[in-house]
């Protein structure tokens, strides 16, 4: 295993001081170098690491990174008249060497439209590598600025056109050196080359389209998780039945993330959490703080009790406090149903759905946040529960906008519940959960063989055979025979028909054994089809 990268090693391959690198909070540690992202603030907002290189990855980000342009925090750019927009750090820091103001940007297709504000519509020069993707970091880094609003020029200047060999800034400061280099920037940057080819306009593209062949051996951040195996950054759902408890799970889950504890066994990702409780008000809130914790709450959880719709302010407001509130890394919508937006005329549910949603998962990825909204379930048709996730009140669209699903269902009047998770970027999984008093609590991992072993438990079938073979190591007889016996044992609780008992066997068989030591073994004597039971004597039977 080679080495990790140190700042020195990093200085000298690129011809830069390590002193003037480390003014700009660079260090070594025992992966690489790293690379701390501040926004204009001074704030570091993100770290990414550069890496040995070989046959592995170049660079590695800190999880949960939130990336943007890098340089944002220093004097020089902030008060420059015109930016240089390059790709990566070591043109940056390049450009910074020679006193050049620019930003560098954390990948050829990353730029996000609401990182335009930072440049505050002054000119702008847009390096371009002479590779795919070169052309990738021109066209989406066009194409997002002007969807801001961005109303600056934008040019484009290359590397490559000053010497053939370079790729880009790094290599033709190494090349040229400090007043060479420099001097041929300045000549490029003076041509104002547009970056904007003329185009007809019945054959232009605003498809924000990249090559697949920009993907090979990139390292692309994943989403923020913000409770682990269970919610990711995005837009996230929780659906249950009325009064099952999910305003309480939610409040928990609020304070879990607040304060960086695990909820029900998995870590959560500590940060600031908005609670827009739009069905309660304060004493009810006090109440069930309370319950939840004794002592004061954790700092960090912010609950407001209203809010506009979504077309109506929503976003805009949300948007004021992520500013306000930047470590945010929950919003809870209690319930959904109070900042739905109006449908537009001529939709259908499945439309207005993907479309009024798809806003607000929009702006959740785009600021690396998770909103969790809450809602309810329909009831079950006719008592038949089929899949869970198509009980969900509203249209498939709510559903199929989400990143994450959570579906907690149980019977009101029982404790016990069902929590089903599923998404984009996490495993599906179902725990079993357990309400007392206010508390959820978990009761397995496994939801799936909880629910199993509970309807074993109340089976008056598995109590009837644990009573018949208390006393024996084997019975052999028809199916008529065992309905027979059962009936008798069970004092008539247990009344199969004999054409039904083979199946209903088959769905106890499992546990009987693992759980009794009972073997449920099918044989044929003569004409005769035969239920054989047979204790095994690794587990003792006690009858109930």
């Amino acid at each position: 295993m080679s080495e990790p990268l140190t700042l020195a090693q990093y200085a000298q391959q690129k011809g830069l001081k390590e002193d003037m690198l480390r003014e700009w909070g660079l260090f070594s540690d025992a992966r690489g170098v790293c690379i701390p992202y501040l926004d204009e603030s001074g704030q570091r907002r993100a770290l990414r690491w550069r890496l040995q290189g070989g046959e592995g990855p170049r660079f590695l980000w800190q999880p949960g990174a939130q990336p943007m342009p890098y340089g944002l925090w220093l004097a020089f750019n902030q008060q420059a008249k015109g930016l240089i927009l390059c790709e990566g750090e070591s043109d940056a820091h390049a450009l910074w060497h020679m006193g050049l103001p620019g930003l560098g940007i954390p990948g050829a297709a990353s730029f996000k439209t609401e990182w335009a504000a930072c440049l505050r519509d002054r000119p702008v020069w847009l390096h371009v590598e002479n590779d795919a993707g070169g052309q990738v970091f021109v066209q989406r880094t066009v194409q997002r600025l002007r969807q801001a609003g961005y109303s600056g020029r934008i040019c484009r200047f290359a590397a490559s056109d000053v010497d053939a060999a370079c790729k880009d800034i790094s290599d033709l400061y190494l090349k040229l050196g400090h007043p060479r280099a420099l001097e041929a920037l300045r000549t490029a940057l003076a041509r104002h080359a547009p970056a904007e080819a003329a185009q007809d306009e019945k054959t232009a593209c605003a498809l924000e389209a990249y090559e697949a062949l920009s993907l090979y051996g990139a390292i692309l951040p994943r989403p923020l998780m913000v409770l682990d195996n269970v919610l990711t950054a995005g837009l996230a759902l929780l659906a249950g039945a009325p009064k099952k408890g999910k305003s309480w799970l939610a409040l928990a889950l609020g304070m879990a993330v607040a304060e960086g504890q695990p909820l029900f066994g998995r870590a959560t990702r500590p940060g600031h959490v908005l609670y827009l409780d739009l069905e309660s008000r304060q004493y009810r809130v006090q109440e069930r703080l309370s319950v939840l914790r004794k002592g004061p709450p954790p700092q960090g959880l912010f609950i407001a009790h209203r809010a506009p719709r979504l077309g109506e302010g929503l976003l805009e407001e949300l948007d004021g406090w992520m500013k306000q509130h930047p470590q945010t890394v929950l919003i809870i919508v209690d319930t959904l149903a109070r900042v739905k937006g109006a449908g537009a005329g001529g939709e259908n549910a499945y439309e207005a759905d993907t479309r009024i949603w798809g806003t607000l998962q929009q702006f959740a990825l785009d600021r690396g946040v998770c909103v969790l909204l809450v809602h309810h379930l329909r009831k079950s048709v006719g008592g038949r529960e089929g899949d869970v996730y198509e009980r969900v009140s509203g249209s498939t669209g709510l559903t199929g906008v989400c990143d994450c699903v959570l579906v907690l269902d149980g019977k009101r009047q029982k404790p016990e519940a069902m929590l089903y998770v599923d998404g984009r970027d996490i495993p599906p999984a179902q725990l079993a959960l357990g309400f007392e008093e206010g508390r959820w609590q978990l009761l397995s991992e496994d939801g799936r063989g909880w629910q199993q072993n509970a309807a074993y438990d109340q089976s008056p079938l598995a109590s009837a055979l644990r009573h018949l073979m208390a006393a024996q190591d084997q019975w052999e007889g028809t199916a008529s025979d065992l309905t027979r016996c059962l009936r008798e044992t069970s004092n008539g609780a247990v009344d199969i028909h004999p054409r039904a008992m083979f199946d209903q066997l088959d769905k106890i068989a499992g546990l009987l054994h693992e759980r009794d030591g009972v073997r449920v073994r099918r044989v044929r004597v003569g004409n005769d089809r035969v239920i054989r039971l047979e204790r095994t004597p690794r587990t003792p039977l006690a009858a109930t």
